[in-house]
């Protein structure tokens, strides 16, 4: 909200994110990976020793590895950003093991003029 007082809202700022930001991103995004594999490890003790695998688990599996290609895919961006260089849709297939998840970074690549 502005008051007659405020000044007038800063023009958007275009600048690139810096490559500071995207490593910070990548840090956080491995330390949420590592969180989400000591879940997986917990669950996946308490699970196995009552009954077979379940979809829940399969699932929060699934996000741990999503995480960690999620952290791949940021260390690369951030690897990128510092040399100067676009990331290819090759770089993301070799940083990125999971199929669904190397197809979703690789449209929003294009959607972005990559």
């Amino acid at each position: 909200m502005m008051f007659e007082d405020e000044p007038p809202p800063a023009a958007a700022d275009h600048t690139p994110v810096s490559k500071t930001m995207i490593e910070a991103c990548a840090a956080e995004a491995g330390r949420l990976a590592d969180a989400l594999g000591g879940i997986d490890r917990a669950v996946s003790a308490v699970v196995d020793s009552l009954v077979a695998p379940s979809p829940a688990l399969q699932g929060i599996d699934l996000l741990r590895q999503e995480a960690e290609g999620l952290t791949a895919a940021l260390e690369l961006v951030a690897g990128a950003a510092a040399s100067g260089r676009l990331v290819s849709a090759e770089d993301i297939a070799r940083a990125v093991p999971l199929h669904d998840q190397r197809a979703r970074l690789r449209v929003a690549g294009r959607e972005d003029g990559q």
